[in-house]
């Protein structure tokens, strides 16, 4: 194939990468965030909210929670995801992921999420279940539940509708059910390192809660 006019010999390898290409963990300095120029890429709606192109033949996704870093999330909330000013046409750096996904996160290598109690970890909101809580999206293929007890220590309404709107937020695992699976907080209690550390413990809810509940 002959040489593109104006490209070197590194640009036009890079233009021509394929999927076959990358190797996990590999990072690439330029990619092209798609979506209208100017406007946010960002889809919250979806777990893989941005669509990449990394050449010519190449395009990729971004998993919700490879996005900003989860204690980020945790400190600044949901508003820091339009902080990023992710908009279309915007290039970015990014990490291979596997299986055509890609990570905006700094690291030095990929692996498979291994989740324990007491993780604090990027959660998606995925649907309402009236009168018991909301099941969320933690990794790929791993969703776990938040009671509505655990949603927030705000004295809200709609509780649900908090988690709902915010779409991505941090949570912290806090037990399993006897299914195995997880059980989550994103109450800000919980959420806080200091709090979580000193008056919240990994076994599961906080111990004034706990210490409440005996008294009942």
């Amino acid at each position: 194939m002959d040489k593109p006019e104006g490209l070197d010999e590194d640009a036009k390898t890079r233009s021509l990468l394929s999927q076959n290409d990358l190797k996990k963990g590999q990072k690439l300095e330029s990619a092209l965030l798609l979506g209208p120029a100017g406007e946010s890429a960002l889809n919250l709606r979806h777990s893989k909210p941005l669509l990449v192109r990394v050449s010519a033949v190449l395009t990729g996704t971004v998993p919700f929670n490879h996005i900003v870093p989860t204690k980020d999330l945790a400190k600044f909330g949901s508003d820091i995801l339009l902080a990023q000013k992710l908009q279309g046409g915007s290039q970015v750096a990014v990490t291979y992921l596997g299986d055509g996904n890609f990570s905006l996160l700094p690291q030095r290598k990929v692996a498979p999420l291994q989740f324990s109690k007491g993780d604090l970890v990027t959660a998606r909101f995925v649907k309402v279940v009236r009168g018991r809580g909301v099941t969320v999206q933690i990794d790929t293929n791993v969703f776990g539940f938040i009671e509505q007890c655990e949603i927030t220590d705000q004295l809200a309404g709609n509780v649900f509708k908090l988690l709902e709107e915010r779409k991505v937020f941090a949570a912290r695992i806090i037990d399993a059910d006897a299914a195995g699976k997880w059980q989550l907080s994103s109450r800000e209690s919980v959420i806080d390192e200091e709090s979580w550390t000193g008056a919240v413990g990994p076994q599961g809810p906080s111990k004034q809660f706990l210490a409440k509940d005996k008294e009942q």
